[in-house]
């Protein structure tokens, strides 16, 4: 059985790496074009077809995964 710091340390080791493949993940980008048209409207309301469609693939592309460094 690893400590709650050997665990930790394997945690952070993970968890970068588990981030950057679910952003590179199909399925995960998916849900996100799902998802965002949807938020879009939610935010701005009814607009431009055009518009919605740019501005819904722009907030794709500045949505990341990110990883908390550990705190401690």
């Amino acid at each position: 059985m690893l400590s709650t710091k050997g665990l930790n340390l394997l945690a952070d080791a993970l968890a970068p790496k588990i981030a950057k493949q679910i952003m590179s993940s199909e399925e995960f980008i998916e849900v996100l074009m799902e998802l965002i048209p949807g938020l879009v409207d939610a935010e701005l309301g009814e607009c431009d077809c055009d518009l919605h469609y740019d501005l819904s693939n722009l907030v794709l592309e500045r949505i990341t995964l990110g990883v908390d460094k550990p705190q401690g």
